[in-house]
């Protein structure tokens, strides 16, 4: 298993994940370098988009929003991908990599991040 540590929530995602699922974590976080982040109201909503280099051959390039609640660290992504699959997206990764929360956050933070953030989407 590969492991580039940028974040130390990487390394503890591959002592709590599977092998499967961590890679895919690991790609997530892999891709967080292909988009960027727009701050569209400070601390609360986030316009995710790729940046123009990896958008090329897109016909209508997609942007997410993300919905941040800094001080009870919520963070919602228009994509749902996490109610989906279980995994943080890019989206929001990329997030927290811009409010530079990435670097201190741990893996025990990600997991009441994803049980907080699933607990705010309606069903």
């Amino acid at each position: 298993m590969l492991l580039h540590p940028t974040y130390a929530f990487e390394k503890q995602a591959r002592d709590l994940y599977n092998t499967q699922i961590f890679y895919q974590f690991q790609q997530l976080i892999k891709a967080t370098g292909r988009y960027q982040a727009n701050e569209v109201e400070k601390g609360k909503v986030y316009m995710i988009y790729k940046s123009e280099e990896h958008a090329k051959r897109e016909i209508r390039p997609r942007k997410y929003l993300v919905l941040v609640d800094l001080s009870q660290e919520n963070y919602i992504c228009i994509c749902g991908r996490f109610q989906k699959d279980g995994i943080l997206c890019v989206h929001i990764l990329r997030t927290l990599i811009h409010v530079d929360v990435g670097a201190n956050l741990t893996i025990h933070n990600v997991i009441v991040l994803m049980q907080t953030t699933l607990d705010l989407v309606p069903t």
